[in-house]
């Protein structure tokens, strides 16, 4: 029934799951590994939906345009098959004005073996250029 309720009233999204083992070196200082997220050969993606509280994504993200902080995280919903996991990217394209909103998943832990309970923090990118 979860799965039918995140379909039903959640917002289609584009689920991108890490599936590669590289790491690049940081392309500044080159002395710490990190992910290479613009390279598209390294995720896999799948489509699918999420279910995010309609009030706070609106007053959070659309009234605003934009988050005010880093630290903003968003509570939501995913089903239990699409698997997410810590660091996957999920691109929600909002039907209402066509703008396209990017997340990280901050934690994703399963609720009673039924949904996925998934924080999904602000995307921001400090040195990898952003699509």
């Amino acid at each position: 029934m979860a799965n039918e309720v995140v379909e039903l009233y959640g917002f289609q999204c584009v689920l991108r799951k890490w599936n590669g083992f590289q790491t690049a070196l940081d392309p500044l200082y080159q002395d710490i590994s990190t992910l290479d997220e613009s390279n598209e050969e390294l995720f896999d993606y799948k489509n699918t939906h999420v279910y995010i509280d309609y009030n706070r994504f609106d007053r959070v993200l659309s009234s605003w345009g934009m988050s005010m902080t880093e630290n903003t995280t968003l509570e939501s919903m995913m089903k239990l098959d699409d698997e997410p996991a810590e660091d996957d990217i999920v691109e929600i394209l909002y039907p209402y004005d066509g703008k396209k909103y990017k997340f990280k998943i901050g934690s994703a832990d399963k609720h009673k073996d039924i949904c996925y309970r998934v924080v999904l923090n602000i995307y921001y990118t400090d040195h990898i250029k952003d699509n």
